[in-house]
């Protein structure tokens, strides 16, 4: 059973809503849902939208399904949150798994919990708190504090990751990584600086010291890889006992601060 609420500020309060351009698949609150263009939809449960036009913005206290929609507006989600085939104009911020594929976001993003990123282009912040996971995307700036991968990539200011990092065939102007080893393959970088994990720096102690050691085990050295046909300009380790391990013949780094170039073939 759905039960929908109507305020005169067109808002529109309900406990589960699936729409789709044609009205509303549940229940048709009214004849205009058969138009194109809706307003702004708070929801308490699901929230599914496929083939539809929004006109403002879009709040779940659970999960977010959008397809092939165009979001005029902000999506904010309690849940998971799941984008394909869509544009949204405004901002997102999702706390949950958040999966999102073939978009195009204007503003920022923000996600606490995995996000996975694919075919997409992010022309705001993208700020993530679990494990990030991206393939052929386009993005600016992104922070980063968790595991993450990204492939076949193009980041055109900073990515600053705290974590373990891969990247493979993409290319940034700046990295900033926080962790003790990283590997990097294919991958074209204007300035690399690395950084000892946080419990290093900070002097965290007690049961949160010892989870941050288990997240970041503490090694010696900060160890950068570096394999493929790679080109990095600078490389700055924060410490004096950085190490950058070159695999192949192909990797130029034109300089390197506070570390040593060991080359394995």
């Amino acid at each position: 059973m759905n039960i929908y609420l109507t305020l005169a500020s067109r808002t529109i309060i309900c406990f589960n809503i699936l729409l789709c351009s044609s009205k509303a698949l549940s229940c048709p609150l009214n004849e205009d849902w058969n138009t194109p263009t809706y307003a702004s939809i708070n929801t308490l449960g699901k929230t599914v939208i496929k083939n539809t036009t929004y006109s403002e913005s879009i709040w779940t206290v659970g999960s977010v399904v959008i397809e092939k929609s165009i979001i005029d507006g902000s999506v904010k989600a309690g849940g998971k949150c799941s984008i394909e085939d869509s544009v949204v104009t405004d901002s997102i911020t999702a706390t949950g798994s958040t999966t999102i594929t073939n978009s195009t976001l204007k503003k920022d993003l923000d996600v606490t919990g995995s996000l996975v990123l694919n075919g997409s282009q992010v022309k705001g912040l993208i700020v993530v708190n679990g494990t990030f996971n991206a393939e052929q995307i386009s993005a600016q700036d992104l922070d980063i504090m968790g595991r993450t991968t990204i492939d076949k990539s193009s980041i055109k200011a900073c990515l600053r990751v705290i974590g373990a990092l891969t990247i493979s065939n993409s290319s940034m102007r700046s990295l900033d990584v926080t962790g003790d080893e990283s590997t990097l393959r294919n991958v074209s970088i204007e300035t690399l600086k690395i950084r000892r994990s946080p419990h290093h720096s900070h002097g965290v102690t007690g049961w949160v010291g010892s989870a941050f050691c288990r997240l970041f085990p503490y090694k010696d050295e900060l160890t950068i890889v570096v394999e493929g046909a790679s080109v990095i300009k600078n490389i700055t380790f924060e410490s004096e006992d950085g190490r950058v391990i070159i695999k192949g013949n192909s990797v130029v780094i034109d300089h390197v601060t506070g570390g040593t170039i060991y080359r394995q073939q």
